[in-house]
């Protein structure tokens, strides 16, 4: 029997937007041991799920696609009252998803929060793919923070209100407010560009971070099962909406994986303004290096 999870401290922020419900996380009953996959999108949420859910379940496959096991948990589509039945009636630990920063939603006992954070340009390059691989939808409300011009993502301000307008000010809000204001008592951080050098690694990371007892053999097999051939492969277990005609293609949720992938892409005079708000929104020259690059984790205070 796993023991409810005390609240510490409230919510600080209520956060809302085109599809972000913050009333949401009232049907939320945590359990000590809970895990909170906490990222700006197209930081590496759903392989950050993935990773978890499969090492919970030992690397012997999971009972039901990820999405299901795993929901957006402040998501406003689907059945509340049904997603968080689901989630009651998971025996154990269990992996939720959001891309509220942490101040959004309240402090529990015992409910550990996992961030990823990924070069803001590849951000910006998967945001766009994402939009171009929705079904044409103009005026679904997925759709709209995704279609922004480069311009709107690098000079928008980012407000509470408006938390799904996906943007450079989002994810540097989305750090501060989660990491730099340390009011989580258990936070793992990682970087994308981490995990793509070292899969194996960060898998055995996150177990450890975690406290999820696994053999060499059971984190063998949950770096298999997470490899990127083999989630593109089985998109319909990983990708949100799977199976419904939403994306033009399933698969194309993973688009190309890796890092790096703005070099290249994009103008002398476009790298020098998003290299100028940059440094507006992230002064601090080692969090600035990190938040692009990984490596050893940097913390700067707000």
């Amino acid at each position: 029997m796993m023991t409810p999870a005390k609240e510490l401290k409230p919510a600080a922020v209520t956060y809302r937007g085109a599809f972000t419900d913050a009333g949401r996380w009232a049907g939320f009953k945590p359990r000590q041991g809970d895990i909170i996959v906490c990222t700006p999108s197209k930081c590496g949420t759903t392989w950050t799920q993935a990773i978890i859910a499969n090492l919970l379940h030992g690397g012997h496959g999971l009972p039901a696609p990820v999405p299901v096991i795993s929901p957006w948990i402040d998501m406003d589509t689907g059945d509340a009252a049904k997603i968080a039945a689901g989630l009651e009636a998971q025996p154990g630990r269990r992996v939720i998803k959001t891309h509220t920063p942490a101040d959004g939603f309240p402090v529990w006992e015992g409910v550990h929060v996992v961030a990823v954070y990924r070069h803001p340009l590849d951000v910006y390059l998967s945001l766009r793919q994402h939009g171009m691989n929705m079904k044409a939808r103009p005026d679904h409300p997925m759709r709209r923070p995704m279609e922004e011009s480069f311009p709107d993502y690098l000079n928008a301000v980012f407000q509470p209100d408006a938390v799904d307008e996906d943007t450079l000010a989002l994810l540097v809000a989305h750090y501060r407010h989660t990491v730099a204001l340390r009011r989580l008592p258990q936070l793992t951080v990682l970087h994308y560009a981490d995990m793509i050098a070292d899969h194996a690694g960060a898998v055995a990371h996150l177990a450890q971070a975690l406290d999820i007892p696994a053999s060499e053999a059971a984190l063998t097999r949950v770096v298999e099962a997470t490899a990127f051939g083999a989630m593109k492969a089985k998109a319909s277990d990983y990708v949100p909406l799977a199976d419904t005609g939403f994306w033009d293609a399933d698969a194309a949720f993973f688009d190309r994986g890796g890092t790096g992938k703005w070099q290249g892409q994009f103008s002398a005079a476009q790298l020098a303004a998003y290299d100028a708000r940059m440094a507006e929104c992230v002064p601090e020259e080692a969090l600035r290096h990190w938040l692009e690059a990984g490596g050893p984790f940097v913390h700067a205070a707000c």
